[in-house]
């Protein structure tokens, strides 16, 4: 959930760090979007709404999946996102706040999980 003005992305980085290889989502004044440039929109969301993201991604697959549920039970699915095929491990996760006013974005129930083949 964020507060007005909270600009906030999400990413997946490799080992080497390399910026916007891996699944990448930001909320920006409201709107979703799954790609470094903005260009892939999704849903909007307005600032006070918490919602669900189910985030599902194969290293060297070039493509990851998204499920997000809205406060209100109505979902939205993404199954072939891209990334780039450069991104072959997960390295680390990223949360980032980009806003510049006085604001802030919470994340509550945080699971990983490993899923095996």
């Amino acid at each position: 959930m964020a507060q007005p003005g909270a600009d906030w992305f999400f990413e997946i980085r490799g080992k080497n760090s390399d910026f916007g290889n891996g699944p990448y989502l930001r909320w920006q004044k409201g709107q979703l979007s799954a790609s470094t440039d903005g260009k892939v929109q999704l849903v909007s969301i307005p600032a006070g709404e918490w919602f669900r993201v189910s985030l599902t991604a194969t290293t060297a697959s070039s493509k990851w999946s998204l499920d997000i549920t809205r406060q209100d039970g109505t979902q939205h699915s993404y199954p072939d996102l891209l990334c780039k095929p450069a991104w072959t491990n997960a390295g680390y996760l990223l949360f980032s706040a980009l806003g510049t006013t006085k604001t802030a974005f919470f994340i509550d129930n945080l699971k990983l999980e490993q899923l095996k083949n």
